[in-house]
């Protein structure tokens, strides 16, 4: 793992700690025949693409843990069921080095599996079981994790991510500001709303969301051929929400267009040192940038 992680000194790290929930699980590939977006009736055909697929939580803490080596402690908070899969993927989790300590089993409960389809562009999407034994983690099991929050608190990164019951996410959200950490969220496009009326929108410091996730924000039922409309109505949006916040929208193959560069304003935020060009398909800008 050291051979593969950045080159950040313990001491340049701004954050010492990631502390995060959501989705734990498995899934398959599958590429489906046709560039044409699936009907509600059609039948058409596919392979199973040679490549296993993650859920969540696991896929972003096994990134961090790597790219930020073995010095860098990672507390996913989650279960799992008590099955075959369950099993091999906390044993995975363990050998990457992630902390499993929040990590429990979940008996007489599957594990969360996800099935990926995709078009031959690249394009696709995803479908996820729902009930399994990531519907078990609840505010309470947040809260076992306390002693990690206390442990680092003002120096830590907080991730609530999708596939676990948005009360236990809030949860994570509200620790994270009583311990002073830096949150994290993102939601899918059916979450939004409830999302935005909970109040979790206000609790974060970034939220990470795609195109559509990012409609849903801005209550928008068609979507516009130039991406960057949907960004000025987001930023827009997060205005009034939580104007600290900081979004990261990510556009997929669809060009940002040409008044990007406008709304950016990259030269202006140090921590980013990206070109517009660079960041055409990801766009990182805080809310109350200037549009």
């Amino acid at each position: 793992m050291s051979t593969t992680s950045l080159k950040i000194l313990p001491e340049e790290q701004l954050f010492k700690a990631m502390i995060g929930t959501g989705g734990i699980g498995a899934g398959s590939l599958f590429l489906m025949s046709g560039n044409h977006t699936l009907g509600r009736e059609e039948s058409r055909g596919g392979k199973y693409l040679d490549a296993r697929d993650y859920c969540k939580l696991h896929i972003i803490s096994h990134y961090v843990k790597v790219l930020l080596g073995s010095e860098f402690p990672v507390f996913p908070i989650g279960k799992v069921g008590d099955d075959d899969t369950g099993r091999g993927i906390y044993s995975e989790m363990d050998r990457a080095g992630l902390n499993m300590q929040y990590v429990s089993y979940s008996a007489n409960d599957r594990t969360l599996f996800g099935f990926c389809f995709l078009y031959p562009d690249g394009t696709g999407g995803n479908l996820t079981t729902e009930e399994s034994a990531c519907t078990r983690v609840d505010p309470a099991f947040i809260e076992t994790a306390m002693p990690v929050f206390s442990e680092f608190a003002g120096r830590f990164i907080s991730l609530a991510a999708p596939e676990v019951p948005l009360t236990a996410r809030i949860r994570l959200l509200e620790l994270t500001r009583e311990f002073n950490g830096f949150g994290v969220a993102s939601f899918t496009s059916g979450e939004m709303e409830e999302a935005e009326s909970s109040g979790m929108l206000g609790l974060i410091n970034l939220l990470a969301i795609n195109l559509d996730e990012a409609k849903a924000l801005a209550r928008m039922d068609a979507e516009p051929d130039n991406p960057s409309f949907i960004v000025k109505q987001v930023i827009s949006r997060m205005k009034a929400i939580n104007p600290s916040a900081w979004l990261s929208i990510t556009a997929g193959k669809k060009e940002a267009g040409p008044g990007m560069a406008d709304i950016c304003r990259m030269s202006q935020y140090s921590l980013l040192k990206q070109s517009v060009r660079q960041v055409r398909e990801m766009h990182i800008l805080p809310a109350s940038s200037q549009v």
